[in-house]
């Protein structure tokens, strides 16, 4: 994700970093901004702009998806800012960044070096609230409509996000968020959130991945929603919390 050399190269993105201050770290950025007319009318074109976790590995496919959803009419032309974790191989400082409290380290969905180094999800936002988009806003043409894409723990914060400061997103998208962290605390936040006029103009798309079947470690036998929700094991403990999630939410 460099510059391209020539014509022939096929260039979708390119990286940036941000010195930190609030993370105290360096933080590698994906970008990718949309192709435009080089006609003079559209070179300062705005665009909505996709906030997206663990850039690292979706940049790409979010990035193509966009860009099949606009050639069919159903999406404008959208920047697109992968936010990678800075410790992939360890997870540990995806944990960090990408949990709103400390988890309690006997879950055995996550491991001792992640519960030790949890619980750092409002530093992360202030990161992306105060130093990420004021910096994509003032190098690149963008216009207010920000999303926010997470999945799993990502998920999470996207949920987290959207409660605690609505106003920072126009639509949130959580993909199969992990609303059994630390006692499903969050989850039971949101049951007992007033939706009021802060959440008004606000888009949610909430999804679920198929993890019913033997595709998922926790799962070894076939499974469908209903039969899910009458069980009490751990193995269908992340698949109740977002269904029960979904059930809350077309309540309010």
């Amino acid at each position: 994700m460099t510059n391209g050399q020539n014509n022939n190269d096929i260039v979708i993105g390119k990286t940036h970093s941000i010195n930190s201050k609030i993370l105290n770290e360096e933080r590698k950025i994906l970008i990718h901004v949309p192709e435009e007319n080089t006609e003079r009318l559209y070179q300062n074109k705005k665009h909505p702009v996709v906030y997206l976790l663990d850039g690292g590995d979706h940049f790409y496919q979010v990035v193509g998806m966009i860009k099949r959803l606009n050639r069919v009419g159903l999406c404008p032309k959208m920047i697109v800012v992968g936010i990678p974790n800075t410790d992939k191989n360890t997870g540990a400082n995806r944990t960090r960044d990408l949990t709103p409290t400390k988890a309690k380290p006997d879950h055995p969905f996550i491991n001792e070096s992640e519960a030790d180094n949890s619980g750092g999800g409002k530093n992360f936002m202030s990161f992306i609230e105060k130093e990420l988009i004021p910096f994509i806003n003032s190098n690149y043409q963008t216009l207010p409509y920000r999303m926010f894409i997470g999945h799993s723990l990502g998920g999470l914060t996207v949920m987290n996000t959207l409660i605690e400061t609505p106003e920072l997103f126009s639509s949130y998208v959580a993909i199969d968020p992990s609303m059994w962290y630390n006692d499903q605390r969050l989850l039971h936040k949101i049951k007992n959130e007033k939706i009021d006029k802060k959440y008004q103009n606000k888009a949610l798309f909430l999804g679920i991945a198929n993890t019913m079947s033997g595709s998922n470690r926790y799962i070894s036998q076939e499974l469908d929603t209903l039969s899910v929700q009458k069980d009490t094991t751990l193995k269908t403990e992340h698949i109740r919390a977002i269904l029960e999630l979904n059930s809350v939410l077309l309540k309010n």
